[in-house]
């Protein structure tokens, strides 16, 4: 039977050094069907279902059976994603270089951190592949394993005969059986879809607070990983000569992130698909969630913009032992329009966006502006150095018209934050209202059952009219305070180009109010004409019995 592995790990480092205690401090984030676990050096029947709260040690097995599944979970956010069928071992507590092996199965690795200087290793039945943060998959079956590097480098050895073979992203190796030891071309879109169902349960089993912590440290991975890539793109972007470790560098930190984005976006759905179904949506974890996803979109361009600076370095680098300035400034004046197309782009469909949506983008614009009047000094002084110099001129062009577009772009941007305070006021007024067209009906029907031909009962009319009356009233103060709230964080929201999810949702809340209240106008204008009415007729009874 073929056993089926699948690896993946991420280029940022998680210490699994040696540890004195037993608890590994992996824990399950979630899992389905039947999952076991029993110490490695112990027989089956040692075996014990585990749950979401079981420890897992050193040098535990793991085993997933049919129809079964499991996520393990790190403490810096790596993950293992465990398929049906699969039996894998932790690593021992002595064992001083981190590893894990696979004895059946298929198996997903996210590895976020490596011990400095240290490898990680994943044992098959025919070959050990040693990772320095790389993203692979391992099939493994009893005559031959598979070793896919998506990204990269994977150094894979044979256990039979010792040799070593080095492969890059898209490419695989088979180790056993017929094949010969060497590269070839791999099918990741194949691979990617086998995985995906698996990789959509991230985060399934959390509550929406367990949920909401990740979400957010998520955030806070890919805003330190975006700040650190920004730092190190314009330090080697202001080099007047670079060199290949330069773009070296450059490219990893930019690989790093795009590793983490698909988790992100994975665990972002997962929050929004529980708000959508939800009566009651957790606003806090759709707020993270939102945040997230805006951090992903931005992440994502930036990592465009950055390998396709790389790319284009790397032919200059080559073509010119100088790099040509003027080059070099084209180079980064199109890595430039290349993040800001990408913003105006999402601009596009801005109205509805969250709050911190907007916030988020007007710090990446406040960012592209600081690094635009760099890029500004640069292309003056180039100017200088080639006066008359059509391609100096275009730069320069290119640079100023960039810099007003972005300026026009941050005011745009900047929207009035909407209190949630406010929003909450405004739902309470809403269902107070609302609660009060119920109370205002049975009055009515009420009103509506007592016999009005006798004088009693018009006398009975009239009180409970009046009550109702007394009703709308204090709906009617409630309306004004609910208009004056309104009112007042409309006139500072009316300058806004667009409209955010917060400003949409109060404008929906309003339209209710509004209404509602008409309809309690309505049948307040009918009972007081009735009122009217019934008062005449009561005082010309009374003159006739007099």
């Amino acid at each position: 039977m073929r056993k089926i592995l699948f690896v993946l790990l991420f280029v940022v480092a998680v210490p699994m050094l040696a540890s004195a205690y037993e608890d590994s401090g992996i824990r399950f984030s979630d899992l389905h069907g039947q999952v076991a676990v029993r110490p490695d050096e112990e027989f089956d029947d040692a075996y014990e279902y585990a749950d979401l709260e079981t420890k897992l040690r050193y040098n535990d097995r793991i085993w997933t059976e049919i129809d079964s599944g499991a996520i393990l979970s790190l403490a810096d956010m790596s993950t293992f994603v465990i398929k049906e069928n699969t039996v894998m071992v932790l690593p021992k507590p002595e064992t001083q270089v981190s590893s894990i092996k696979i004895l059946s199965g298929n198996v997903w690795v996210n590895m976020k951190k490596m011990v400095e200087g240290g490898e990680f290793h994943v044992e098959l039945n025919q070959a050990v592949a040693g990772i320095k943060g790389t993203i692979l998959t391992c099939r493994t079956g009893d005559d031959f394993d598979r070793i896919v590097c998506a990204q990269g480098r994977v150094q894979v050895r044979s256990k039979k005969t010792g040799e070593i073979v080095e492969i890059g992203p898209g490419e695989q190796v088979i180790v056993g059986g017929d094949k010969p030891f060497e590269p070839e071309k791999a099918d990741l879109d194949s691979l990617e879809k086998e995985w995906q169902e698996d990789l959509d349960k991230m985060g399934s089993s959390l509550r929406n607070d367990e949920l909401t912590d990740v979400l957010t440290a998520r955030a806070d991975l890919i805003q330190n990983q975006v700040n650190d890539l920004n730092k190190l793109f314009e330090s080697v972007s202001r080099k007047a000569s670079l060199q290949q470790n330069d773009l070296n560098l450059l490219e990893r930190a930019a690989r790093n992130i795009s590793s983490e984005l698909a988790e992100a976006k994975t665990l972002a759905s997962q929050a929004q698909a529980r708000g959508a179904n939800a009566d009651k949506p957790d606003r806090v974890m759709l707020v993270a969630a939102a945040k997230l996803t805006s951090l992903a979109a931005q992440a994502e361009a930036k990592v465009a913009a950055v390998l396709n600076f790389i790319k284009r370095s790397l032919v200059n680098l080559h073509k010119n032992p100088d790099n040509d300035r003027l080059d070099m400034l084209a180079e980064k004046a199109e890595s430039l329009m290349a993040e800001f197309n990408q913003i105006r782009k999402e601009m596009e469909t801005a109205n509805g966006k969250s709050q911190s949506w907007f916030e988020d983008r007007a710090q990446e614009v406040s960012r592209l502006l600081e690094y635009v009047a760099r890029l500004s000094e640069e292309a003056s002084e180039l100017s200088e150095l080639f006066p008359g110099d059509p391609k100096a001129r275009a730069i320069s062009m290119t640079v100023g018209n960039m810099n007003k577009e972005l300026a026009r772009l941050l005011s745009s941007l900047r929207v009035v934050s909407i209190d949630y305070a406010a929003i909450d006021m405004l739902k309470n007024y809403e269902e107070n209202i609302s609660d009060s067209i119920e109370i205002y009906n049975r009055e009515w029907d009420k009103y509506n059952n007592i016999d009005k031909e006798s004088t009693t009962a018009q006398s009975k009319i009239l009180t409970q009219s009046l009550r109702i009356l007394g009703g709308f009233a204090k709906v009617k103060r409630q309306y004004d305070r609910a208009k004056r709230l309104y009112s007042g964080v409309m006139r500072s929201a009316a300058s806004s180009r667009f409209k955010t999810a917060e400003h949409l949702e109060f404008e929906d809340l309003w339209k209710r109010v509004q209404d509602n209240f008409m309809s309690l106008s309505d049948l307040a204008g009918i009972l007081q004409s009735r009122i009217e009415d019934l008062q005449n007729r009561i005082n010309s009874s009374g003159k006739l019995r007099r």
